[in-house]
């Protein structure tokens, strides 16, 4: 048999599917119940609600700050790699080329594969690229391409620490995701406990307990949060909604590229005509749906690559 629907927490059940609209659930709850804090029934309420809004508030702004810091690391460690690829390989070529000439042994040894290695694939197999040129030039040791090699050890060495610095992050982002989930749900328990109390307080008449919920994001079970992976110069539509010009979306570029974030008027049209909001690579950005200027009616949500060589990825939340 189905659990009873009078059974299911569903201020739980809204708060677990984004810690964002499970922060503006309980704020609104608790802000309807600061404005009654006087009175001998909602006061106690109110005060001991207080610590588990706070609690949420507090864990929800650490995981960001942490989002925050993990982003950085990523972004330190693209930057790296957009150095490797012209710069570093280009002069690295350069000083090999002075000493062995294309396609001689030597020089196949040290680049089998030409810049390809260092230039595609993911992270991990361009960091491996650089420690198989270094240890290549240390195998053959000929002085001449002595300095070249210590710039490609101490380029290793930042490109190592970078990726270790990255991964610990993303470590820790992951333990806060978790310390919020714990709050979450926490809170969204004793939310659901204060709609006992009101609905025992208001017995006759239980609609009363409404005006101090947010029901419509508590009812709303649509899909709030959209990825996608585009391919370089790629466009796509995310999702139908009406937006209202007050509305806040947030934006995560988790690739190596810069996005582009419109209104379009129908679904698929292309960003050419539209107010396009760039959000850099390995970024976050929240956006008020005025900043799209003269589309703040249109309902397509769109993004764009602004990329016309890499692909990238970006996902929006719109709770």
């Amino acid at each position: 048999m189905k659990t009873w629907i009078h059974l299911i927490n569903p201020f739980l059940v809204a708060g677990l599917s984004s810690f964002k609209k499970a922060v503006k659930i309980s704020t609104y709850t608790y802000s309807v119940l600061a404005t009654k804090q006087s009175d001998a029934f909602f006061g106690p309420i109110y005060t001991a609600y207080g610590p588990y809004h706070l609690a949420l508030v507090k864990k929800y702004n650490d995981w960001k700050a942490h989002t925050g810091v993990q982003k950085g690391q990523t972004l330190n460690v693209n930057q790296l790699l957009k150095i490797l690829s012209p710069t570093k390989i280009n002069a690295w070529d350069y000083n090999i080329t002075g000493v062995y000439p294309k396609k001689s042994t030597n020089y196949v040894t040290l680049l089998p594969y030409g810049h390809k290695p260092f230039q595609k694939g993911d992270k991990l197999s361009r960091i491996s690229a650089v420690t198989q040129l270094k240890t290549n030039l240390t195998l053959i040791n000929n002085t001449a391409l002595a300095t070249t090699l210590t710039d490609v050890t101490n380029f290793e060495g930042q490109l190592i620490t970078a990726n270790n610095t990255q991964t610990g992050a993303l470590g820790a982002t992951s333990l806060y995701s978790a310390d919020v989930e714990k709050v979450i749900t926490d809170a969204m328990n004793e939310l659901f406990g204060i709609l006992g109390d009101l609905i025992k307080h208001f017995k006759a008449e239980p609609t009363l307990a409404e005006p101090y919920f947010d029901l419509a994001t508590i009812r709303n079970h649509e899909q709030v949060i959209f990825n996608s992976s585009l391919h370089s110069s790629e466009h796509e539509t995310l999702v139908e909604h009406k937006f209202a010009e007050t509305d806040v979306i947030s934006v995560s570029v988790d690739g190596n590229t810069d996005i582009g974030v419109y209104l379009a008027a129908q679904n698929g049209d292309s960003p050419a005509n539209y107010t396009v909001i760039r959000v850099t690579a390995s970024n976050e950005k929240d956006i008020t749906i005025s900043e799209f200027t003269n589309n703040t009616t249109n309902r397509f949500l769109s993004v764009v690559n602004l990329s016309d060589v890499a692909d990238g990825h970006v996902s929006v939340d719109i709770s």
